[in-house]
This record gives structure tokens, sequence and C-alpha cells, in this order.
């Protein structure tokens, strides 16, 4: 699992995810429900999100130094991360749709 969290929130990762997605809700799911490391996910979660957060951040403090050179960056960004949620909530949602 900590390897699916790292490729899909790390921006500059050109690796594939080793499982699918289904698989991955799988897992997911079953660490919150019937194993005691629900919280320890969450934390490592948190943890990976804050830090690519901080990168994303870190790369536009850089570009400020031309007044308006940061917003490029940040749509980028923002279509990134945009992409990375519609592409797995999309699966949550056909799976939640398929379930009985």
């Amino acid at each position: 699992m900590i390897q699916c969290i790292r490729i899909v929130l790390g921006r500059n990762h050109m690796d594939i995810l080793p499982v699918t997605y289904e698989r991955i809700y799988s897992t997911c799911r079953s660490a919150i429900t019937t194993s005691p490391i629900g919280d320890s996910l969450y934390d490592y979660l948190r943890i990976e999100l804050e830090k690519a957060v901080g990168q994303m951040v870190t790369g536009m403090v850089t570009l400020a130094e031309n007044d308006v050179a940061w917003i490029s960056s940040l749509n980028e960004s923002f279509k990134w991360f945009e992409d990375q949620i519609v592409e797995s909530g999309a699966f949550v949602r056909n799976l939640v749709l398929t379930c009985p």
C-alpha cells in the first residue's frame, strides 16, 4: 500500500501501480475494517499528502521570483492532481455501483 500511495501522490514518479485499483481498494478496506493498521495507513497517507503538497509549494516559491510565473505551475499541479483523483474516483464509483 505504501508504494501505491507514493506512486499516486508522487508527481515525478513514472512508475505504474503494481496492482489494480480494485486490489488497492480491497486492501484499504480490509486494513480499515478488519485490521488494526487502519490508523497507521491514515497517518501514512496524511504524511505523504503533506510531502506532495510541500514539494509543489517549494516549486512554486522558486517560480515566484517572476511575478506571475507560478500561476502556470499551480494550474499544472491542479490538473495533475485532478487527473489522479478522477482516475481513482471513477474506479471507486464503478466498484460501489457494481457491488451487491
